[in-house]
């Protein structure tokens, strides 16, 4: 990993920590004001009428499965590319950064903090 590549990926860590941080304190407080009005609310007919649409954790998995994977083939999409025009970039640029692309993963120390 270059050196730039490494600084790159020590600000992405920060941010997304950062991210998770502000995410938990808002989780937090909703979930704090959830109970506070749930506590206040009396008891109401339920709808079972909706019942027929997906439950809302069903919608987010399938939304974010479904751009998990406009990502990936994003991602391979953008490689492939980078290998076509390798016959060009061969000419000008050392041999390190021409070698046939290939899709990698962050190591799982660098994912979360």
């Amino acid at each position: 990993m270059s050196e730039y590549t490494a600084t790159l990926a020590n600000a992405q860590d920060r941010v997304l920590a950062s991210v998770k941080q502000v995410e938990d304190v808002v989780v937090q407080g909703v979930g704090t004001a959830a109970e506070t009005i749930g506590n206040i609310l009396p008891d109401m007919p339920k709808a079972t009428w909706i019942s027929r649409f997906p439950a809302p954790a069903e919608l987010v998995n399938s939304y974010f499965s479904f751009a998990e994977g406009l990502l990936e083939a994003n991602r391979h999409y953008t490689l492939a590319l980078i290998d076509a025009v390798r016959p060009v970039t061969t000419k000008f640029l050392p041999a390190s950064m021409t070698r046939k692309a290939v899709a990698t993963k962050r190591p799982a120390a660098a994912k979360s903090a």
